[in-house]
């Protein structure tokens, strides 16, 4: 059990937060995610910067291209994770594309990931049958878990499926399009993931997309086991007139209902 299945084993609702390797400076990323986790976060998404996105929304994407223009690369990608490692224990995601795990070669990226400090990673132009045919024994071999996305659309056949391959939670998607629109807690979401409840999964079920606030949080806690924020912060950091580890410091602490 790794350090991001031993969080989701907790019975509190989890909260994570996206952030854009590179993005707002080079090398700002290992004390952003570090005042994330002195603020209380669960875990976080650690965004590989890539140009040609399936899911983000424009916020994401212009992260992305800044991220770029800073100089991200892989090698300093995998430098910053191994930084945070050496400093907090919170479970990092990697998100990103296939690409990435192609150009670097499957087998090493998984290893290199895992090494450096990553406990799962997110792909979603990956296909669980392409998973389990080509990634899945890389993955193990690690100790790396992978993080499928569940829509509105998928049948309940597939989410046991999916299920039976995730390695924390499952990913659920809770609107329509990419991300950084808004959140809506409508009867059709709320019944979706009331349907997924009474399947009995043995992972848990993260919503994302489309919170911004405290509110949105406190109702995903109400239908799902946690969420997951990227484009309200970034906007929070994009906005910043503070040094960014108390922007998100900050941002934490507005989101989170303190027990």
């Amino acid at each position: 059990m790794n350090r991001l299945q031993k969080c989701c084993s907790s019975e509190k609702r989890l909260l994570s937060l996206f952030f854009s390797a590179g993005y707002p400076t080079r090398d700002g990323l290992p004390e952003l995610v570090c005042a994330a986790a002195d603020a209380g976060v669960d875990f976080i998404e650690v965004g590989f910067p890539f140009s040609d996105s399936l899911v983000d929304g424009p916020r994401i994407q212009q992260c992305n291209e800044v991220a770029i223009q800073n100089g991200m690369t892989l090698d300093v990608y995998l430098e910053q994770v191994a930084s945070i490692r050496s400093q907090c224990d919170i479970p990092l995601v990697f998100m990103g594309t296939c690409n990435t795990l192609v150009r670097r070669g499957e087998r090493q990226f998984v290893e290199e990931a895992s090494q450096a400090g990553i406990d799962a990673m997110i792909l979603p132009d990956l296909p669980p049958e392409e998973y389990v045919r080509s990634y899945q024994s890389y993955f193990e071999a690690a100790s790396c878990g992978y993080i499928p996305l569940v829509t509105q659309w998928t049948d309940n056949e597939r989410v046991q499926f999916l299920d039976s391959l995730a390695g924390g939670f499952l990913y659920c998607v809770s609107m329509t399009g990419t991300t950084g629109g808004g959140f809506e807690n409508n009867e059709d979401l709320q019944a979706r993931m009331a349907s997924l409840q009474k399947l009995n999964l043995k992972n848990k079920l993260l919503l994302g997309f489309g919170i911004q606030q405290r509110e949105h949080f406190e109702q995903v806690c109400k239908i799902a086991d946690g969420g997951i924020i990227g484009t309200a912060m970034l906007n929070a950091l994009a906005d910043a007139t503070k040094p960014a580890p108390e922007v998100v410091r900050e941002f934490v602490i507005s989101i989170r209902t303190q027990e």
